[in-house]
C-alpha cells in the first residue's frame, strides 16, 4: 500500500488544537488526537443523526464530544479508570443553572475534619494543601450524578495545578515551586468549566461509555456505521502509569497493565493485539463502513519498528480493504543518551469494511 505524505495534518493527530476549545481543555491526554480530525472526518464520510460511531479506545473522550457537537450517536469503550471518567465527564447533558448553585455551594464551604492522606501522595503537595483538598473532597461525594462528576474532575485539576507533580514519561516526579491559593485556583476552575458548557454548542445526545477491552467489544455484529480511534502506541504504555494522582484524588482503583492493550514490550504481542482488535471492529462494522485508526512506529533500543507493512497487512486478513495511508508526523527515535537510532511515523490508516 502506497503511503502518502501529508504532514500538513500533523496537528490533527495532537491534543495541540483543543488547548483551547471548551470543554475539551478540561483534561487531555498527551496521545489524544484532536476534534479537527473527528469533525471533518464526520463530514467527510456523511455521518449525522441517524448514525452510530464507536471509538474503542476512548481516552479523554475526543471522538465522543466531537460526535456531542454534530449530534451523532456514539460508543466509546476503554479499561483505564481515569480515561472513562474523564470521557462520561466532558459529555454528560449539565443542568448549567443548578450547577452554579452547587460551584458557589462548594466554594464556600468551610474546612472540615478529612480524611488522612495515604503517605506516598504528601511528597506532591505544599504542607497542609491536602487537608483542604480532603475536606472539599468530602463535600462533594455527598452529591450525585452529573454534579458530583462535574466537581470532582473540578477539584482533581485544581489538586494538580497546586501540587508539586511532575509527569516525567511513566515517572512522577516532585518539583517544588509556588502555588497559587488553592480555592482561589478552584475557582478559577469551575467557573472557567461553567462558562465552557455555555461556550461549547452540543446536541442532548449522551454516549455511552463503558468499560469494555477493545479485543471484545459490546456491540451486536454490523451495527456500527464507522469508528475513529487511535489505539495505545507501541512501546508506549507511559499513559498507564502517569496519572496514578488523580486515580487517587478521584478514589479509582488503578488498572492492571498486563491486561491492557500493548501492555507488552514485546511487538509481536503488540501485532497479535493489534489483529485481535482488527477482528472485532470488523465484526462490529456494517459492510461499507469506514475506520479511522491513528497509530504509529515503536521506538525501542534497538531502533524503530515500522508498523505500516504489518498494520496493512492484519487489515486485509480482518475483512478490510485499506483505503488510505497517511504519513502525518515523524518524530526521531533516541537512546536515554539522545543517539538517534532512526525516524518514527505517525500515521491515519482509512480502512473500509468489505
Amino acid at each position: 500500500m502506497k503511503i502518502s505524505r501529508r504532514l500538513q495534518f500533523g496537528r490533527m493527530v495532537t491534543p495541540i488544537p483543543d488547548r483551547s476549545r471548551p470543554v475539551y481543555r478540561w483534561f487531555q491526554m498527551e496521545e489524544s488526537f484532536s476534534s479537527q480530525l473527528v469533525l471533518t472526518l464526520c463530514d467527510l464520510w456523511g455521518l449525522g443523526s441517524g448514525s452510530l460511531v464507536v471509538d474503542p479506545f476512548c481516552g479523554a473522550g475526543t471522538t465522543l464530544l466531537a460526535c456531542k457537537e454534530r449530534g451523532i450517536q456514539s460508543v466509546g469503550f476503554d479499561v483505564h479508570p481515569l480515561c472513562l471518567f474523564v470521557s462520561r465527564a466532558k459529555t454528560r447533558n449539565y443542568d448549567v443553572t443548578g450547577l452554579e448553585d452547587r460551584v458557589r455551594q462548594i466554594l464556600e464551604a468551610e474546612d472540615k475534619p478529612a480524611e488522612v492522606p495515604p503517605e506516598w501522595t504528601e511528597r506532591y503537595f505544599p504542607p497542609g494543601l491536602l487537608r483542604d483538598i480532603l475536606s472539599l473532597r468530602g463535600e462533594i461525594e455527598r452529591l450525585e450524578g452529573n454534579e458530583r462528576m462535574f466537581l470532582l474532575l473540578g477539584l482533581v485539576r485544581a489538586a494538580i495545578a497546586c501540587s508539586w507533580a511532575e509527569v516525567d514519561g511513566a515517572v512522577l516526579k516532585v518539583r517544588r515551586r509556588r502555588v497559587g491559593p488553592f480555592r482561589q485556583v478552584l475557582s478559577r476552575i469551575l467557573l472557567g468549566m461553567l462558562e465552557d458548557l455555555r461556550s461549547l454548542k452540543t446536541e442532548p445526545v449522551e454516549p455511552r461509555v463503558e468499560e469494555c477491552d477493545a479485543r471484545r467489544m459490546s456491540l451486536p455484529e454490523g451495527s456500527v456505521d464507522a469508528a475513529i480511534t487511535s489505539p495505545p502506541y507501541l512501546f508506549k504504555t507511559e499513559y498507564i502509569r502517569a496519572h496514578r494522582l488523580e486515580e487517587w484524588l478521584l478514589g479509582l482503583k488503578p488498572g492492571q497493565p498486563e491486561t491492557f492493550f500493548g501492555g507488552s514490550s514485546d511487538p509481536e504481542a503488540y501485532f497479535s493485539d493489534m489483529r485481535e482488535f482488527a477482528g472485532e471492529l470488523a465484526r462490529i462494522l456494517r459492510p461499507g463502513a469506514l475506520s479511522c485508526i491513528v497509530a504509529a512506529d515503536g521506538c525501542s533500543r534497538h531502533g524503530v519498528v515500522r508498523i505500516a507493512d504489518r498494520m496493512c497487512e492484519i487489515a486485509g486478513q480482518a475483512g478490510f480493504s485499506v483505503k488510505k495511508v497517511l504519513l502525518v508526523n515523524e518524530r526521531w527515535c533516541t537512546t536515554p543518551s539522545r543517539r538517534k537510532l532512526g525516524r518514527a511515523g505517525e500515521y491515519i490508516f482509512i480502512w473500509e469494511r468489505r
